[in-house]
């Protein structure tokens, strides 16, 4: 697994900075250290995204980057996208995005830009890419291990970083416990990662700064930057209507409980159970 230190190095490295700019013909964003993190964060821009779930994850690079905005007293905004997913078998998930953005709203009423929704049919969540036999989708993507919810998220994405003149959209995805955890997502293995290099973390549209750290790391910064009221907010269960009482269906203004059986759950309380070794004053 990855050291922080060793990201550093390999975030710096000349030959990729070169590399990158050759590539994608624009300049490699600078990087600002959170709390040990190499995190690629540019002064210069003026309008970014962050893909917003709802999750621990998502919210907390939501938080990182307002705090860096104003810290750095630079004139940017941050919009969030989220994509509406299991309208009817999770709508509750609505709820933990929305929650989170009014927190931040409220936080950081000048940084925090727009709103953005997308929708994900249901029945597309359960389609491998590979299923659609668009040939250049291969050359893209991991087509074998990607369900067509990616293939969503991304051209969404990227309509909105043309649309509105964005200069990136910031991702939270991390990489998977060395636990072994059944259903486990499998483009977030240390394997798959590793092998795609920098790439998965930066490209030309795309930032993903969690990409090769895993979930303790997330976990012990709510309370390294104590905003343990946002983790509150947050929801990282999957369990829809067949594991919970239908009845939540039903009620608008809740969250169900977690199942704590899925393999988000399980992940989300080892990030807790092994945060001790990133909190800052412990």
């Amino acid at each position: 697994m990855n050291s922080l230190e060793s990201l550093k190095e390999q975030y710096s490295d000349q030959n990729f900075i070169n590399a990158y700019e050759t590539y994608h013909k624009k300049k490699y964003p600078d990087l600002h250290d959170v709390n040990g993190l190499p995190i690629h964060f540019d002064v210069s821009f003026t309008e970014i995204g962050i893909s917003l779930s709802g999750g621990a994850d998502s919210s907390l690079l939501f938080y990182i980057l307002c705090n860096l905005v104003e810290k750095t007293g630079s004139n940017i905004k941050v919009h969030a996208t989220t994509m509406s997913r299991f309208y009817d078998t999770k709508p509750w998930l609505e709820k933990s995005a929305k929650d989170v953005y009014a927190w931040m709203k409220t936080r950081y009423p000048d940084i925090v830009g727009e709103h953005n929704w997308g929708f994900i049919p249901p029945d597309l969540e359960v389609v491998k890419m590979k299923k659609l036999g668009l040939k250049h989708l291969d050359l893209e993507y991991s087509t074998a291990l990607m369900y067509c919810d990616i293939l969503c998220t991304i051209k969404y994405q990227d309509y909105l970083i043309k649309r509105k003149k964005w200069n990136y959209i910031y991702s939270g995805t991390t990489m998977n416990p060395p636990e072994n955890f059944a259903k486990a997502p499998e483009f977030r293995t240390q394997e798959v990662l590793e092998s795609k290099g920098i790439d998965t973390v930066v490209n030309s549209t795309v930032i993903n700064p969690f990409a090769l750290i895993t979930k303790n790391w997330i976990m012990a910064q709510y309370d390294n930057f104590n905003v343990q009221d946002l983790l509150l907010l947050t929801r990282s269960c999957e369990a829809d209507t067949k594991i919970l009482d239908k009845k939540w269906l039903h009620i608008d203004n809740e969250q169900p409980p977690f199942c704590g059986q899925c393999f988000f759950c399980k992940e989300r309380q080892w990030g807790i159970d092994n945060k001790e070794m990133y909190l800052i004053n412990k």
